[in-house]
């Protein structure tokens, strides 16, 4: 089994991350966000946005990465005018056996070409049980059961 958390990491400006995402209209989940004004550790606001549904699995990818995709053609431009210019999509994939994903399918990496854009792709072989213990609590429970 593959599951897949994608990041999509948003560095730039010195703008409170509140004030920015008042204006974001997609769905979204934040993993984080640094805000220099108050962080003094750091020298720019950073926010990491994920899909609503935080992980895709083998099977529904698709739909998962699409959303990605979405995202960035719907939110770029407004991320930008507050100096969000440094964009990561951070893809972290956790197998069980074989490893074999397709990053973004040759349709969205021709959407994403206009952007200046990094893909850094980390790696994880986990055991089923800690596949598991990530997606407990992420689907209801007919989809939990469905996976496994």
């Amino acid at each position: 089994m593959e599951v897949q958390k994608i990041e999509i990491l948003f560095t730039g400006g010195r703008c409170a991350p509140e004030e920015i995402l008042s204006g974001i209209n997609s769905e979204y989940k934040i993993e984080f966000t640094i805000d220099p004004n108050e962080d003094k550790n750091y020298d720019e606001t950073t926010i990491c946005f994920l899909n609503p549904r935080i992980f895709g699995f083998t099977g529904n990818l698709e739909g998962y990465n699409k959303w990605v995709v979405d995202f960035l053609l719907s939110e770029y431009s407004y991320l930008t005018k507050y100096g969000l210019t440094d964009l990561e999509l951070v893809f972290n994939v956790y197998y069980t056996d074989q490893c074999s994903f397709e990053v973004l399918d040759s349709t969205s990496l021709r959407k994403l070409s206009k952007y200046d854009i990094s893909i850094p792709v980390n790696v994880f072989q986990v055991s089923q049980e800690e596949i598991t213990s990530m997606l407990k609590g992420t689907f209801d429970e007919e989809t939990y059961i469905d996976l496994f």
